[in-house]
């Protein structure tokens, strides 16, 4: 899901903000928790910014 995750963010896919993690986690079929999980990583590579209670934002 990560690799898919970064794909998607280089190929413009989500303009400038990810869905929340429940569409993620549907969209998946993964828990919501995997979801944070993996939106940790974006935030290590520098992919993305999560402001609380905003959403996930590309970088």
């Amino acid at each position: 899901m990560l690799d898919h995750l970064v794909e998607r963010i280089e190929a413009g896919q989500f303009g400038c903000r990810l869905p929340n993690r429940e569409v993620l986690a549907s969209e998946y079929g993964v828990s919501p928790h995997s979801v944070a999980r993996a939106i940790r990583a974006l935030v290590e590579r520098g992919l993305v910014v999560t402001l609380r209670g905003k959403g996930t934002y590309l970088t």
